[in-house]
This record gives structure tokens, C-alpha cells and sequence, in this order.
């Protein structure tokens, strides 16, 4: 408390004006920023604008580290900062107590001063600012334990944070979130619940325990959640994607499909959508349909195998043997074949009255097939191919 207290106090207030540069990147600027109002820009160079909102922050690595400006910052709009300056930053860290005896190696105590930051910048958020910067330091700290592959100790920091705030539904999800992707998925649904039993509109903890029961084979309980999380927060592609993943799961192909393509909708390029979706385009027999989600995927991975694998296939199907077989050769040359491209390359080469490579095609399928149904297919042809075929 005494760290937010003293925190509080040295807390300066900037205005700047639109197009106002606040700091060019590589300059070393010693300080935290917070936005209390307007736009701001974040220039990191070729291209690689972002634009923070109010209540997102920049200047982690300079206030923590003493580390250069990664990016040239400007004020988009007329805007207000929130500044805590390094030097203020390490007074407020000599007030916390120390939570490692000396001997600590390196790595883990670089880890703790990031964590007894984030306990300090923590209680100002909460206190001082509100729950959107709660959730913001509270994502930026945790992300980062569990970026260096460290979920145990971001478990520990929630654990602390939440004796401290036993109340916060943000802090909830996130532990329940770090206990899910450690396999703890009990533990993690008893926490996303913990943390709705606080806030019911709290979509990101809709949307985890959605996940968490979908993993546990809940399927119904999950797609009350996850439908919950989608009316909350209607712009998250991640939610939709979940949503359809639960669908699949119930069986629901058509409301499955819609969320797939909800997804892409929301953000085009998400490869994972996209794949889900075409192939249940396929499954129910839409082939011009899914062909065209296939191209589409190829638009953001060109080199794809699925893609030009599935094209090949379709192609197959739609009577285009030429077409087919340039789309699957592609997809043999970028990856391992397997029997079932093999036994599409063969029906390609029939069409094309190519009866010999053909059968060293459905001779390839066989060989590497363990599906009664496809080696019952093959064995078809080839003797189709030798004159044996039956009626």
C-alpha cells in the first residue's frame, strides 16, 4: 500500500496536442506512459503502425529495464498522459518488501522484479485508475511470465494478487487461465466460474470456461458460455471460433458453418476458420462453396498442402482431371504424400486416360494405407485398370 500510495503522488499528468511527438524511437525516455484520453500512435517502423485507446499504455521496457523507446511515439489526436517516470519507478520498488533471498539465480529473480513491478503497477491500476487498466496490467504481466514459459509463477502472482483483491473477476480469469494451460482443468473451471460469480458479463470468462468444459467433454454447458461470450462481445473472432468448435463438437453443422464464417468475417486471415470451414463446405457436398474458401486460404498461405491438396480433390470430383492434378502435385511436392493423395492422383490420371500412372498411383495408395475403405478402392481400380474390374 505504501508503493501505491507513493506511486499515486508522483503520478504527473501531460496534455499534448495532435501530431505532437512525444518520444522518436531508440531515445531513451525513462518513463511509463498511461493514456487517460485521445489517440495515440506507436511507430515501430516498415509500416508497423498501432494505435493505442484510452486506458492502454506504452513505455514498459523503458520504466522496467531502462531500455530505448522501441517506437517513434506521436499523438494521433489531442491526448492526456498518465507518467511515471523510471527514477519514481525504483523508489516505488525500494518501498515493496523483497520476495527472494539473495541466492535467487538470474532468470528467476529478472522474472520477480517483473512480477513485484506488476504488483505495484497492479495496485495503481485498481485503485487509481480502474478495472480497464487493471485488465490491461494485468494481461501485459501475466503474458509475459507465460511468454518465457514460466505459467507456474504466473499462477503464483494471481494467487498473491487475488489474497489481495479477492473480488476481481479479471483476475480470476486470468488464474483460471493459467491453470488451464497447465493441464489443471478442474481447478481452472472452478476459477472462470469464481470469476463469473463476480461479473456474469465478464466475456473473456465466458469464453474460457466455455473452452475448459469443451475440453472436458461438457459440451451443452459449453456452448452456454461460449454462446454468452459471442452476445458479449460480438467483435471477437476467438469467441466465434471457440463457438463453432463447440457446434462441431454437438453435431451442429449449420450453425457451426455460420460461426466459421463469422470468424472470417471478423478477421480474414485466420487460416484456422478458414480450413475448419471448408472442409465442412466439403463434408456436405458444396464443393464450388468450398473451393472458394480454399483459394481464399491460399491468398494468405500460397504454399499451403491443405489447401492445394483439397482443391485437387474437389477438382477431382467436379471432373477436372488437369486441374486436379496440378493442385495435387503441388501439394506433393510441398509435403509428405500420403494414401489418400495418392488415390486422388490415380482417378486424376484415369480421367486422363493415363492407366499407367494411374496404377502406380493406387499402387502408392496401398502401400501406405491402413483404411479398409480406401484399399478397397484402389484394389478396385487397379484391377479396373487390368481388365478385371467388376460389372
Amino acid at each position: 500500500m505504501e508503493a501505491r500510495r507513493f506511486l499515486q503522488r508522483r503520478l504527473k499528468r501531460h496534455k499534448f496536442s495532435a501530431g505532437d511527438l512525444i518520444i522518436e524511437r531508440g531515445k531513451r525516455g525513462q518513463f511509463w506512459a498511461l493514456v487517460g484520453y485521445g489517440l495515440v500512435d506507436l511507430d515501430f517502423g516498415d509500416q508497423n503502425i498501432q494505435t493505442l485507446l484510452p486506458g492502454q499504455a506504452f513505455g514498459e521496457t523503458m520504466l522496467s529495464e531502462g531500455l530505448p523507446s522501441p517506437a517513434t511515439v506521436t499523438a494521433r489526436s489531442e491526448a492526456g498522459l498518465w507518467v511515471i517516470t523510471r527514477q519514481t519507478w525504483l523508489e516505488a520498488l525500494s518501498l515493496a518488501p523483497p520476495s527472494q533471498s539473495a541466492r535467487t539465480p538470474k532468470r528467476t529473480s529478472h522474472l520477480l522484479v517483473w512480477l513485484a513491478s506488476g504488483l505495484i503497477l497492479l495496485m495503481f491500476a485498481a485503485f487509481f485508475v480502474g478495472p480497464d487498466m487493471l485488465r490491461f496490467a494485468n494481461e501485459r504481466l501475466v503474458g509475459y511470465t507465460l511468454n518465457v514459459g514460466r505459467p507456474d509463477l504466473a499462477e503464483k502472482y494471481l494467487e498473491f494478487s487475488l489474497a489481495w483483491q479477492p473480488r476481481s473477476a479479471i483476475l480470476y480469469d486470468a488464474y483460471g487461465y493459467a491453470l488451464y494451460i497447465q493441464g489443471k482443468s478442474n481447478p481452472a473451471i472452478k476459477a472462470f466460474e469464481a470469476a463469473l460469480s463476480q461479473d456474469d458479463a465478464l466475456a473473456s470468462a465466458h469464453n474460457n470456461l466455455g473452452v475448459a468444459l469443451l475440453g472436458n467433454w461438457q459440451t451443452e454447458e459449453a456452448l452456454q458460455h461460449l454462446e454468452k461470450a459471442v452476445e458479449l462481445d460480438p467483435g471477437n473472432p476467438e469467441a466465434f471460433f471457440n463457438l463453432a468448435n463447440a457446434y462441431q463438437a454437438a453435431g451442429d453443422q449449420e450453425a457451426a458453418i455460420k460461426a466459421y464464417h463469422r470468424v472470417i468475417e471478423l478477421a480474414p486471415e485466420r487460416k484456422d476458420a478458414l480450413e475448419q470451414w471448408a472442409h465442412l463446405m466439403m463434408k456436405k457436398g458444396e464443393f464450388i462453396a468450398a473451393q472458394d474458401i480454399w483459394k481464399d486460404f491460399l491468398k494468405v498461405d500460397p504454399g499451403s498442402v491443405v489447401a492445394h491438396r483439397n482443391l485437387g480433390i474437389i477438382a477431382v470430383l467436379q471432373n477436372h482431371p488437369e486441374e486436379a492434378l496440378s493442385e495435387l502435385r503441388q501439394a506433393y511436392e510441398a509435403g509428405d504424400p500420403d494414401a489418400e493423395l495418392y488415390l486422388y492422383m490415380g482417378l486424376a490420371f484415369m480421367a486422363l486416360e493415363q492407366p499407367e500412372k494411374a496404377a502406380a498411383a493406387f499402387e502408392s495408395a496401398l502401400a501406405l494405407s491402413n483404411d479398409p475403405a480406401l484399399i478397397q478402392l484402389a484394389q478396385y481400380h487397379l484391377q479396373e485398370i487390368e481388365g478385371g474390374a467388376l460389372p
